[in-house]
Parts: structure tokens; C-alpha cells; sequence
């Protein structure tokens, strides 16, 4: 699989603007919360987040041997700690990625439940977080049972952020009215499937070959900023999106 890398302008700029942009993006508005910030900012930025990252985390408790409503469970509970208690302001101390953050928490809360087994779920059985079982188990069907449980883990973060992206860029063409562009190009984009050569597209498009050719570069640019958009949201400070790209991205190579 080929994932087109953003641009350098694009990676040292994770928003539409500098620093100030970075500020509010999901993450940093959690860990300012979670160091006495606005707590409402922090409940709506955290259940956007935890809507996208959930699954990685989900398979990882399957793939640690929890039952699928353990792991169920369990990932609520993540969430029922994150937003009603003061663990996320011991987390983030010295900031932190969203994924390695995520990590440890759900670590502590797995073996935390071991030692309560029998007692009363936590959370008192409330959804902080709506979750499809069926595209969790999806990750646990498709993984390689010779990887450890972490690394499975961030190899499933990778492919979250890469689904994530691929959607933003989706909606974006359908908001243009361009949805049969995308669906044309989408293949071009990952290098894998059936790819057509631009004549073909040409010819099934209506353009010119050049003008094809035009369209597969710029929905590679895009693609490339949505993806360190994505990433942006995830790490506490603008200096770590270029490490934590190139490091979810070197995941891929081994996809």
C-alpha cells in the first residue's frame, strides 16, 4: 500500500494556521481541561476522539484474551475515567499522544478489573461512547496472530487514522459535488486494487489525460494534509506530528 506523504509545508502545519491553530485542536483542548481547563470542551473534544479511536482499542482487549463484552466494558470504563475522573490530569502530565495515553489508561483499568471480578460493572453499565461491535471484531478478524497485542494495537491506530482521513477526503468531494470523481480516483490514491492508467479514466471521466493526471496529484496533496490533521488532533504539541507520522505511517510499510 502507498500512502502519499504530506507535503513539508503541510507537516510542520497540522491546521489552517501556526501554533494558535494548534492550540484547539481535540488533544490539547483535553489536556488543558484535564489541567483545570474548560471540563465541557474537554467532554465534547474527548467523545469526538474516543468516536474514532475506539476500535484499536477494543481489539487490543480481544486480543489480550477479554471476551467481547469485557472488552466492551472495558473500553467504557476507559471513557467513564477520562471524563468523570482526575486520572487524565496524571496521564498528561508533560503532555502526551492521545494513543500512548489511551495505552496506559486502558492497561490500568484491565488489570484494575481483574482485581474487582465479580463486582458491579463500572460505570454503573452507562455509554459514554457509541460503539459498533461488529467493526471492532472486524480488527480482531483481520489480525496477524503472530503480532503481540501492541503492536497489533498500533498498527489498528494506523489504519483508524488512515480511515478517518479517507473519509474527511470523501465528504469533502461529495460536499463539491464530485463524489464520482472520487470513487474514480479513490484507487489511484492508495496504489492497490485495480488501479486504472489515466487513459482510462480519461475516457470513463471525460477529461483529458493531463487533466486526470492533475486530479489524482491534488487528491494526494489533500489526502496527505487530512491525514497530519488527523494525527494533529492525537499529539499535545505541533513538534511531535512529523515523529508520530512518520512513525504510523513506517506501519504501513509492513502492511
Amino acid at each position: 500500500m502507498t500512502i502519499p506523504p504530506p507535503e513539508s509545508r503541510t507537516a510542520a502545519r497540522p491546521g489552517a494556521g501556526g501554533p494558535a491553530a494548534f492550540s484547539n485542536t481535540r488533544w490539547s483542548i483535553v489536556l488543558r481541561a484535564g489541567q483545570g481547563g474548560d471540563s465541557a470542551d474537554k467532554t465534547r473534544a474527548l467523545e469526538s476522539l474516543g468516536r474514532t479511536y475506539w476500535p484499536p482499542l477494543y481489539a487490543w482487549l480481544r486480543s489480550s484474551g477479554h471476551t467481547s463484552e469485557d472488552a466492551e466494558d472495558l473500553v467504557q470504563s476507559l471513557f467513564h475515567d477520562l471524563l468523570t475522573k482526575d486520572s487524565l490530569a496524571t496521564l498528561s502530565e508533560g503532555g502526551g499522544r492521545f494513543r500512548s495515553v489511551l495505552m496506559t489508561s486502558l492497561k490500568n483499568i484491565a488489570v484494575d478489573e481483574y482485581r474487582k471480578r465479580g463486582a458491579a460493572k463500572r460505570g454503573g453499565g452507562s455509554v459514554f461512547v457509541s460503539l459498533d461491535i461488529e467493526q471492532g471484531e472486524l480488527l480482531v478478524k483481520a489480525a496477524d496472530q503472530k503480532q503481540s497485542p501492541d503492536t497489533a494495537f498500533d498498527r489498528n491506530w494506523a489504519h483508524t487514522v488512515l480511515g478517518a482521513a479517507t473519509a474527511d477526503l470523501r465528504d469533502s468531494y461529495i460536499a463539491a459535488g464530485r463524489e464520482a470523481l472520487f470513487t474514480a480516483l479513490r484507487p489511484s490514491l492508495f496504489g492497490s486494487g485495480e488501479v486504472r492508467s489515466y487513459d482510462q479514466l480519461a475516457e470513463e471521466l471525460g477529461m483529458s489525460r493531463g487533466a486526470v493526471a492533475m486530479s489524482v496529484k491534488r487528491m494526494r496533496e489533500r489526502f496527505g494534509e487530512l491525514i497530519t490533521q488527523r494525527v494533529a488532533e492525537t499529539v499535545a504539541d505541533a513538534s511531535e506530528v512529523r515523529e508520530e507520522m512518520r512513525y504510523l505511517l513506517s506501519l504501513f510499510a509492513c502492511t
